[in-house]
């Protein structure tokens, strides 16, 4: 898997007309390609000034919101996890490969 969102993306990018409700159409392709069907339960959640729909219902909702509201008492950022996470994986190849990343 790629890097990048433009390596991740399976289906190009439509565009698709808000209406009524808030109401949109996920395109053919897409829905084809995802395997979703009439009444699939999607699951939508806001990622900065971009929305996120998952196929199904996240079993762990309710533990990623302990999770944020633990993180923002402690004052942990995204990018602090992140920098930690980059620690953690160069020091997991260190330990099996005897080699730095």
């Amino acid at each position: 898997m790629g890097d990048t969102i433009r390596d991740a993306v399976q289906v190009p990018p439509q565009v698709v007309r808000l209406r009524e409700k808030g109401q949109f159409t996920v395109p053919a392709k897409i829905r084809k390609s995802m395997g979703i069907q009439e009444d699939d339960l999607l699951t939508v959640f806001q990622w900065g000034n971009s929305f996120i729909a998952v196929p199904g219902e996240l079993v762990v909702q309710e533990e990623a919101r302990a999770i944020v509201k633990l993180m923002k008492e402690k004052g942990i950022t995204l990018e602090d996890l992140l920098v930690g996470l980059e620690e953690e994986r160069a020091a997991i190849y260190e330990e099996r490969y005897g080699d730095k990343a």
